[in-house]
């Protein structure tokens, strides 16, 4: 039996410790943002360097640049 290293080049997968984590911070913000009334872009974030948080903050700078 292959083992998953063999796969990770065709099969498209999710890590959801760092994907699904990432989400949910991102719905929260959302909500946040919704309430406060203010934008994405207007907003600072700090993160350290762990898996999850490095998820968050590729998925936030992502939605960042979609909003501009």
């Amino acid at each position: 039996m292959p083992s998953w290293s063999a796969y990770r080049d065709r099969i498209c997968t999710k890590n959801d410790d760092i994907q699904g984590t990432a989400a949910v911070a991102l719905a929260g913000v959302f909500g946040a943002l919704r309430i406060s009334g203010q934008k994405l872009t207007e907003q600072r974030f700090l993160f350290l360097a762990v898996a999850r948080r490095t998820g968050i903050a590729e998925l936030i700078s992502e939605a960042m640049t979609l909003e501009v």
